[in-house]
């Protein structure tokens, strides 16, 4: 779906249940590219209830697809809980890492409230392993069955390379400098004798 504002509030009305989905348009500086997304229609035990969206931003809309999913929710609670069994442990934050256990029953994505950011990387039992976009806007990272160590490490985009352009920069000044005062004793030396060379025939047409 793609909208023409800057930001678009979308409403969903069923009965006495309202619930709100913002979109961010190109002009928005923290737009991210989000081609689907979900809007909660709420919930009702009634057959045949309607639905009302309401747009509270005037602007033009466009989509491929358009559906209406319609899930159980018997076992909602159930299926909650059972989610929380299989989730990060032991978590341990610092300013640019992450550190947590996990054990799942089978192959997962292990889904982190954390914004995406290649400054990211992860590790999985001590081995490098692919981060993603996951629900948006945050990270995931795909899991195999079993227990498993979690690292994540974050270096600012661009640190690294700054970093060593700042370093041969100084390098760079620092042999200059030496060169200059290399240069300026060289030319202080010939300078020095140019002077007693001048003294002594100074002295010789003197005598004469």
């Amino acid at each position: 779906m793609t909208v023409s504002a800057t930001d678009v509030w979308i409403g969903a009305e069923t009965g006495a249940t309202q619930n709100l989905a913002r979109l961010s348009g190109p002009d928005n500086n923290f737009a991210y590219e989000r081609p689907q997304i979900a809007l909660c229609l709420g919930s009702s035990d009634a057959v045949g209830d309607t639905c009302l969206l309401r747009f509270y931003t005037q602007t033009e809309c466009s989509w491929d697809d358009f559906r209406v999913v319609s899930l159980p929710m018997s076992d909602f609670r159930g299926n909650i809980e059972d989610r929380q069994k299989e989730s990060l442990t032991d978590i341990v934050m610092e300013n640019d890492s992450i550190k947590g256990s996990i054990t799942v029953s089978g192959d997962r994505i292990l889904q982190l409230s954390v914004p995406y950011s290649s400054g990211w990387t992860a590790r999985i039992d001590g081995q490098p392993a692919p981060l993603f976009a996951c629900g948006g806007m945050y990270m995931g990272l795909e899991l195999r069955e079993g227990a498993h160590a979690i690292e994540l490490s974050y270096v600012t985009p661009g640190l690294r390379a700054g970093a060593v352009l700042s370093a041969l920069g100084l390098i760079l000044t620092a042999a200059f400098g030496v060169l200059r005062r290399r240069r300026g004793k060289a030319g202080k030396g010939v300078a020095e004798r140019g002077t007693e060379a001048h003294q002594e025939k100074t002295a010789e047409n003197r005598k004469e």
